[in-house]
């Protein structure tokens, strides 16, 4: 089944001052795209609104067969849960669990939202969080805790996280801001590889020229809306 994402004409507006202005985009299944753009100029609010985690004053978003415009409650974070994956600046892992158990979290969330409740197969489970662990690269730090890891190796368990039940698209927000050049480079690689193998779309907001250039396409959010760079 199709899951090309469609955004058409999202306005937003916070107060008097509006972020996105009739904004449109498309983004066809397992291609990649970076929106740029100055602090404040929309990028994460659009990230927000394509993941149903804020609403737009007017405009639609559908993902495949999926209607992200109006959906709230349990919906919503069936939604965000099992068809979109996240990415942020902060790799946001639970400092109480392990590894393996940080990306077990979205499994456990999607088993808990599902309307007619099944046996959850744990070994599957994880031995799909195991192969995304040596996907990208800490298959031997299984057991190890945040505190344990370093800046690059949590960010690293964030990716493998997003990915753990099979999402369509990829939501990154800046999530190389916090590394350094080294270690960005090294975390955009798995992104982009594991996006590839597992045929999820990605769209990303950065601020990082060398890796906007790495998608297939580069828009710029201006003044609420995007244009070809």
């Amino acid at each position: 089944m199709s899951m090309d994402l469609a955004v058409c004409n999202l306005v937003k507006a916070y107060g008097d001052r509006r972020v996105l202005s009739g904004l449109s985009l498309s983004l066809a299944v397992g291609a990649t795209l970076a929106v740029t753009g100055p602090s404040g100029a929309g990028k994460s609010t659009l990230l927000q609104i394509v993941g149903s985690l804020d609403v737009a004053d007017t405009g639609t978003v559908t993902l495949g067969e999926h209607q992200v415009t109006g959906i709230t409650g349990d919906a919503a974070a069936a939604f965000r849960a099992c068809v979109v994956g996240f990415i942020f600046q902060d790799h946001y892992l639970l400092p109480q669990l392990s590894a393996i158990e940080n990306i077990l979290v979205p499994a456990a969330a999607a088993a808990r939202l599902k309307s007619t409740p099944t046996k959850i197969d744990r070994a599957r489970l994880v031995d799909r969080a195991q192969t995304l662990l040596e996907k990208v690269g800490l298959g031997d730090r299984a057991s190890a805790f945040p505190a344990e890891l370093s800046g690059g190796e949590r960010q690293r368990i964030a990716v493998a996280r997003s990915m753990m039940n099979h999402p369509a698209l990829l939501l990154c927000d800046e999530p190389t801001g916090s590394l350094d050049e080294h270690t960005g480079h090294t975390v955009l690689d798995l992104i982009l590889h594991t996006a590839q193998d597992e045929n999820a779309s990605v769209l990303m907001v950065t601020h990082n020229a060398q890796h906007a250039a790495r998608m297939d396409r580069t828009m710029r959010l201006s003044d609420g809306l995007l244009v070809a760079v």
